[in-house]
């Protein structure tokens, strides 16, 4: 069977049965870790609230991903230290979509908020507790200097 059929077929697979799939073959090997199959992946809150500091930590370790979008919100039962971690972890991914929308951020250093905000493209901060003058000050004096900050809802 051709490459590009099988490419679009294993695009329908969830992970989970892609990785099962290529340890069928050598040949579903070879197209099965082809980077188109494995360059976008959402991190979700789900993840966070379940898993274990290590797996917190693990999920951004993934060398196959390329984590574009990192959606926490409403999610409130994150601790705030548990929340720190994520964005600290966050830092080593390129993420270009963050949803930090509903969460109390007013523990968290504004140094680290600003500088993950304006490392993304699209950042969601809508009713967020916590922002006081001088996070938002740090935050927008941050981001005006971002060659990659485009959307910002605040």
């Amino acid at each position: 069977m051709p490459e590009e059929v099988l490419l679009a077929i294993f695009k329908k697979l969830t992970n989970m049965d892609l990785c099962n799939v290529i340890l069928a073959c050598r040949y579903f090997f070879k197209v099965g870790t082809d980077p188109s199959l494995w360059t976008e992946f959402t991190i979700n809150k789900n993840k966070f609230v379940t898993g274990s500091w290590e797996e917190v930590g693990s999920v951004f370790d993934i060398t196959r991903y390329k984590i574009s979008r990192l959606d926490l919100s409403d999610c409130h039962s994150l601790s705030t230290l548990r929340l720190i971690h994520i964005l600290r972890k966050s830092l080593k991914c390129n993420i270009t979509d963050i949803d930090l929308s509903c969460l109390n951020l007013l523990r968290i250093p504004r140094g680290l908020l600003a500088e993950v905000v304006s490392r993304s493209t699209k950042a969601n901060l809508n009713r967020c507790l916590g922002l006081r003058p001088s996070k938002l000050l740090a935050l927008f004096t941050q981001c005006s200097n971002s060659s990659t900050l485009q959307d910002l809802h605040i």
